[in-house]
């Protein structure tokens, strides 16, 4: 039960956060940040914000800053949306998945590259 309740919270909140962002600071901030999931404390005081943050490593960097920054403010506002008892305190944390994710295709790509060039066949 505690679970499914924790569940759907995270959901509220990955969403309601999301659009918060992006009415209120997307402008100021250089790239572009999406969230990618909310993990809240078994008592819900407490969510660990996963974003994803494109752009240069300057941008990102910056838009990391903008979003600590205003954390005070964003969980007011989402206080202000969600009808819930306590609003968690918010901890951002950069998800770096998406990185991770693509250099992994670089070097397979490579590797595939290098494959042909020798003369190899494929594992196909």
């Amino acid at each position: 039960m505690q679970n499914k309740r924790k569940q759907r919270v995270a959901g509220l909140i990955k969403v309601n956060l999301s659009q918060i962002i992006q009415r209120e600071i997307a402008g100021r901030l250089p790239g572009m940040a999406t969230i990618m999931h909310v993990d809240l404390s078994d008592d819900l005081k407490y969510a660990k914000v996963n974003v994803s943050l494109y752009g240069s490593e300057k941008a990102k960097e910056k838009s990391f800053a903008i979003l600590k920054r205003e954390t005070k403010n964003l969980r007011k506002r989402l206080g202000q949306v969600l009808n819930l008892r306590q609003i968690p305190v918010l901890a951002f944390v950069e998800d770096s998945t998406l990185d991770h994710a693509f250099r992994i295709d670089e070097i397979l790509a490579k590797i595939h590259q290098n494959e042909k060039n020798s003369g190899k066949p494929d594992a196909q």
